[in-house]
């Protein structure tokens, strides 16, 4: 039996997060809808949670909450930026 060793793929990151965001803008296997004022974001909530700590809270606590304080607007402003989702950029 061959020995067990790692793989990995420097590329794979990116390529995943690329697949993501694409799969997101055609709506493809979108769970969640964020409500920012009037405007309608659809997304994935396994990157959502990855890529804030208040939308893993918030996703945690199945709630619907506002944005509750400036750190937050700041945490989702800088979770925008990571995710090219501008929109969301300028919340901070």
């Amino acid at each position: 039996m061959a020995p067990v060793g790692e793989v990995t793929d420097s590329c794979h990151a990116g390529s995943l997060l690329l697949q993501l965001n694409e799969q997101r803008l055609r709506g493809q296997f979108c769970d969640i809808t964020v409500i920012a004022e009037e405007t309608k974001f659809q997304a994935h909530k396994n990157v959502l949670a990855a890529s804030s700590l208040y939308f893993k809270e918030v996703l945690l606590e199945d709630s619907h909450l506002p944005v509750p304080s400036l750190a937050a607007a700041k945490e989702l402003g800088a979770a925008g930026r990571r995710l090219g989702i501008s929109r969301l950029e300028n919340l901070d």
